[in-house]
């Protein structure tokens, strides 16, 4: 990522030749006041009579029997996190002028990348913005690090991790997370970039699978390597949350990609069901996604548009209807989730045959006609599993 330094005259003319050149442009700048520019700024003394005026309305509230507000729970201490004097007998070297530099971005973010995720999340969509995280600040910290002698240390951490942190806890706890847990995943992400900055020293490219350190999340070690695995999985699974346009009349294909929907709910359970804790939170996060893909799913169904006779409310609700079905799996083993597969297909198999025969004898509307096509829905779903399966081992 370039760091570039221009003056606030310039920063005009960089903006637009970055729209100019078209596409996304994601760079760290810093806008520097010109000189001729710069003024001091005059301070005035506080003006005394109007402190006064507010303490006598502070005063005049309490006589009127006002109860002050208590502000010592804001600054209760938090649960203690063990730090790492990183600057004991060693030399500090300044690099203030770093924290200056601001992250700008420029055109549309392309699909599949952590601005595409954040801002689909910001708006409410079922994606979350952790299984879209890239690992590119650590080698870009590790640079910087590598420059340290080894009896010297920053003045300030120089890791631009933030996004990082939350957004992970964010993914694994729900959000039930507090600063302290922020602050230890920023320290050991320290460390690791240190352990990163090593490798540089010694001549070698930084390797995430060399690692010894790891991060902790909700109490748990979990290594880089395992991490970035959930995210690839999750990323994967989340895709299918994406799709599920609503049709009417019934779509064999809309059908499918909602089926899909619960699929990736419940293959997440599958995938995470032995893999501990951490399994465990990570096919939560991916329930959560899901379900405000159903809750979505469940709002455009009932909107007036869809409800104008059996052909379309029906149609839409077999639909949603199918997310929910393959949502809830008996996800304990491979075994008994293939065999309530089959059940689960049997079951949407008659309700779609209900629907069809319902228009009597009308070709468009046969189960397996060109519009619902019965038995390539039934297959779609079915690779779609069977290719999880495979991938999950």
């Amino acid at each position: 990522m370039s760091f570039d330094v221009i003056q606030m005259s310039e920063f005009n003319t960089w903006l637009q030749a970055a729209r100019a050149d078209g596409g996304f442009h994601k760079a760290k700048i810093k806008v520097t006041p010109d000189p001729e520019r710069v003024q001091l700024k005059k301070i005035k003394p506080p003006d005394c009579g109007k402190t006064a005026g507010l303490d006598a309305e502070i005063n005049e509230r309490l006589r009127n029997g006002e109860k002050p507000i208590d502000l010592n729970p804001l600054f209760e201490a938090l649960p203690s996190t063990p730090k790492v004097d990183r600057y004991e007998g060693k030399r500090v070297v300044d690099n203030s002028d770093e924290r200056t530099f601001i992250t700008y971005f420029v055109g549309e973010a392309p699909k599949g990348s952590y601005e595409w995720a954040s801002d689909l999340q910001r708006r409410d969509a079922a994606i979350h913005s952790f299984c879209y995280l890239d690992t590119d600040f650590l080698y870009e910290a590790a640079g910087r690090y590598a420059t340290l002698a080894d009896d010297e240390a920053f003045m300030h951490r120089a890791i631009d991790d933030t996004s990082f942190v939350s957004d992970t806890l964010n993914f694994f706890t729900g959000g039930n997370y507090d600063r302290s847990d922020a602050a230890k995943m920023k320290d050991e992400i320290t460390t690791i970039v240190e352990e990163l900055a090593q490798q540089i020293k010694n001549g070698e490219a930084p390797d995430l699978n060399k690692l010894q350190n790891k991060i902790t999340i909700g109490g748990v070690d979990v290594s880089l390597t395992e991490l970035m695995e959930y995210q690839k999985v999750g990323r994967e699974l989340m895709d299918s949350f994406q799709y599920g346009h609503l049709s009417a009349p019934l779509s064999g294909a809309s059908v499918a990609e909602h089926a899909k929907m619960g699929l990736a709910k419940s293959i997440a359970e599958l995938y995470g069901s032995d893999k501990g804790e951490l399994g465990k939170r990570f096919s939560e996060g991916i329930t959560r996604i899901y379900e405000k893909a159903v809750a979505r799913q469940e709002k455009n169904a009932s909107s007036d548009f869809w409800q104008d006779g059996y052909w379309s409310s029906e149609a839409v609700n077999i639909q949603v209807d199918s997310a929910k079905l393959f949502g809830h799996m008996k996800t304990d083993s491979k075994e008994s989730m293939t065999r309530d597969l089959s059940e689960k297909l049997n079951q949407l198999q008659s309700r779609i045959r209900a629907y069809c025969y319902s228009f009597g004898n009308q070709l468009w509307y046969a189960p397996n006609g060109s519009a619902v096509n019965l038995n390539n829905t039934m297959n779609t779903i079915q690779d779609y599993f069977q290719s999880w399966m495979k991938k999950i081992g």
